[in-house]
């Protein structure tokens, strides 16, 4: 019964990450009241989407809920696109887009390798675990996704390598 509802639950928890993220812009710009309205629609469409798929017991309240959450990042989205005047707005969507495709292309691989080659509970999931990171960022390398120069930019500023260097030259 809880697989179930965590099947529900999971297909918004990037999208409510996102809108976490979000949510910390709203503040940061001095929008905090849009976001309040944002947040009474998600609300009202919760409930009223829990009225509608209560039949379906828990997996349609869970179901409610990560519609809700959908709705809240795309009104966010919506807004701070708008609120923010960012020009290449399909920019966001389509590296949203590409981790998706790239989580579900090393999904259905990991799946189908550990069921013909593993039996072991302990061992295949800690194989799926690794297999799949090793995947995902194979794919970026691949690709040659932007991702890469984030990352690399991120490990340069705080390496520790760069902190003996700025001691250094103080």
């Amino acid at each position: 019964m809880t697989f179930g509802v965590l099947k529900f639950y999971s297909i918004s928890l990037v999208f409510y990450s996102v809108y976490a993220v979000f949510n910390k812009i709203f503040y940061s710009i001095k929008s905090a009241n849009i976001l309040l309205y944002i947040t009474g629609g998600g609300v009202i469409l919760k409930l009223l989407l829990n009225f509608v798929l209560v039949e379906y017991h828990q997996d349609g309240l869970a179901l409610s809920t990560s519609i809700s959450f959908i709705f809240f990042f795309s009104a966010s989205y919506i807004f701070l696109n708008k609120r923010l005047k960012i020009k290449e707005r399909t920019l966001f969507i389509r590296d949203f887009l590409f981790h998706i495709i790239n989580c579900i292309i090393c999904f259905l691989v990991v799946t189908i390798f550990s069921n013909l080659f593993f039996g072991n509970v302990l061992f295949n999931e800690l194989f799926k675990i690794i297999l799949f990171i090793s995947l995902f960022i194979v794919n970026i390398l691949i690709i040659k996704h932007k991702t890469l120069n984030i990352t690399q930019r991120v490990f340069n500023r705080f390496s520790p390598l760069n902190y003996l260097k700025q001691g250094a030259e103080a």
